[in-house]
């Protein structure tokens, strides 16, 4: 399979003289990867190294507004109920699902809400229009 295809190297005019060229938007499956470098015509290249960087996907984000909002938790397994919320930690009011709640008012021993479970929805009312970034 090729997932580039004519990438056009640059003549720097000395055989120590370097220039980069990057190549973006290249998907690969998970796993081991064969590289092979081919060189078309002329027929010689002085390749001085070659960097690789993983793209990592944008972390999902939800809009929020003022007051009570449905959220459903796509973090495996679970997680401590301010870390799973921290980029709204500031914001956040109270947490409630099925059978018990976090109220960010209440002394700790009254929060049965410790932690976000994946999978499961959450009823989170906030002060202020904000934005959850898992």
């Amino acid at each position: 399979m090729v997932i580039a295809n004519n990438v056009a190297i640059p003549n720097t005019a000395g055989w120590q003289t370097w220039q980069d060229v990057t190549v973006t938007g290249l998907q690969l499956d998970a796993g081991v990867q064969i590289i092979r470098v081919l060189v078309g015509a002329p027929d010689y290249l002085n390749l001085n190294y070659m960097t690789f960087v993983a793209q990592t996907q944008p972390k999902p984000t939800i809009p929020l507004i003022e007051g009570w909002n449905l959220i459903g938790c796509p973090l495996q397994g679970s997680t401590d109920i301010a870390t799973a919320l921290s980029s709204i930690w500031a914001n956040v009011l109270t947490v409630k699902d099925m059978t018990s709640f976090y109220d960010k008012s209440q002394t700790a021993m009254f929060n049965l809400l410790p932690k976000l479970v994946w999978g499961c929805g959450y009823l989170v009312k906030v002060d202020k229009a904000c934005v959850l970034t898992w």
